[in-house]
């Protein structure tokens, strides 16, 4: 998997995080439906604070690690199964995407620079750089400055690229 800085966007990643938004909320609705209900409330039930209190961000995270890394019992992935069962079927990029998005990167990061709708990240745990975008368009990303310092999750655009999409909340200092 790549990490890069490089400022070349190419129309395949251009229109693949367009459309990961529309796909992201897809795979949630999936992973918030009944036949995982009970997975999912153990899983939120154990991010809970003592009290039983779950604030919007936990909920955020938990639910995106859910419908991305958490194993079912037969060792799938909800994304996965999102991807195999999906009607109709995706084309072969987006599927490459969705099943990419196992892959996540958790770090503490650095913002090096914006750079034409994406922040370049240095991930301070493991000393990679990665071009990084929105799926929630380049506002999202806008009020990120040099120097910043940000906890996220990322993941790959597509594993032919070299670009990460921002996967649940940013937190920044």
């Amino acid at each position: 998997m790549g990490q890069s800085d490089s400022s070349t966007v190419t129309p395949q990643v251009e229109r693949l995080v367009a459309r990961s938004g529309d796909l992201k909320s897809e795979l949630v609705a999936f992973a918030q439906s009944p036949r995982f209900a009970r997975r999912l409330d153990a899983r939120l039930d154990e991010a809970a604070d003592r009290h039983g209190w779950l604030d919007e961000m936990t909920a955020i995270q938990t639910i995106d690690h859910f419908a991305l890394q958490h194993r079912l019992a037969d060792g799938s992935t909800v994304v996965g199964r999102f991807v195999t069962q999906r009607q109709p079927p995706l084309p072969e990029d987006e599927r490459a995407m969705l099943l990419g998005w196992r892959d996540v990167v958790e770090g503490i990061f650095e913002v090096q620079r914006l750079d034409r709708g994406a922040v370049v990240l240095h991930n301070l745990l493991d000393d990679l750089v990665y071009r990084t975008h929105s799926n929630m368009g380049r506002r999202a990303l806008g009020k990120l400055r040099k120097g910043m310092f940000v906890v996220a999750r990322i993941v790959p655009v597509h594993p032919a690229t070299d670009d990460w999409l921002v996967s649940g909340n940013l937190t920044t200092y």
